[in-house]
């Protein structure tokens, strides 16, 4: 399990798990990354690179002040994807997810 920070010093959770093309799960509203739990294992199983994280004020990520607008979220995304140096990814994503 790993951190890393965004711009204004929010603290988000991540985990990779796997070998492989990356996908980045991102959750829905009212819920953390804990919701690819049965996902994540049958996607490493068949050669894929699993990166979760939880968005700001869910689950194992800080709950800043401010930010909880769609343009941070996507901001913070683009953090996650800058500090894992991603070049090709996929984006897997539900609800409130698919809106960053």
């Amino acid at each position: 399990m790993s951190h890393f920070k965004t711009a204004d010093d929010t603290e988000l959770f991540y985990s990779v798990w796997g070998k492989g093309h990356p996908l980045v799960l991102i959750h829905g509203g009212n819920i953390g990354s804990d919701v690819w739990e049965f996902q994540v294992p049958y996607l490493v199983d068949h050669g894929y690179s699993c990166i979760v994280y939880d968005q700001r004020g869910f689950a194992r990520s800080d709950c800043s002040a401010g930010g909880y607008d769609f343009d941070t979220f996507a901001d913070d995304l683009a953090a996650l994807i800058n500090h894992l140096n991603l070049q090709r990814f996929s984006v897997v994503a539900f609800s409130h997810g698919g809106a960053c």
